[in-house]
């Protein structure tokens, strides 16, 4: 379609969405976290994109992707890494979405307070659509 808007959307989830119950499993994740982020197509992003591969190439960083889960917790290929290699590239991604045109939700849910997995799903499904409703409708 040609002149149209195009919305990108980009979704994590951090947490698992089963029953919070540290008596009948103590690793059980008491927060359910979604993160979206947003990225209107018109506006470029190539300029910080860019930037951020160039820190993290004089970093000697190597690889195309982050996940900042292994990146925290010195999982591989971040196993070898100092922990202020780790705050380098840490650092160059706050900047990347500071000076970045995108805009981001996040969705924090104490899954102590809901008993059923599909009460849970319905509030995660209600934060969602208000949130894109005050936002994007």
């Amino acid at each position: 379609m040609s002149g149209a808007n195009e919305l990108s959307i980009f979704i994590d989830e951090s947490g698992d969405i089963g029953a919070y119950d540290p008596s009948e499993n103590p690793i059980s994740d008491r927060y359910y976290l979604i993160s979206l982020v947003f990225h209107d197509q018109k506006d470029p992003i190539n300029p910080q994109v860019q930037y951020l591969k160039n820190r993290l190439t004089n970093d000697d960083f190597i690889s195309d992707t982050i996940h900042t889960g292994p990146l925290i917790c010195k999982e591989p290929p971040f196993h070898e890494y100092k922990s202020e290699d780790v705050f380098k590239i840490l650092k160059d991604m706050l900047y990347f979405v500071k000076k970045s045109p995108i805009h981001y939700y996040l969705i924090k849910i104490d899954k102590s307070n809901f008993t059923t997995r599909d009460s849970l799903r319905s509030v995660i499904t209600n934060q969602i659509m208000d949130f894109m409703n005050h936002n994007y409708s």
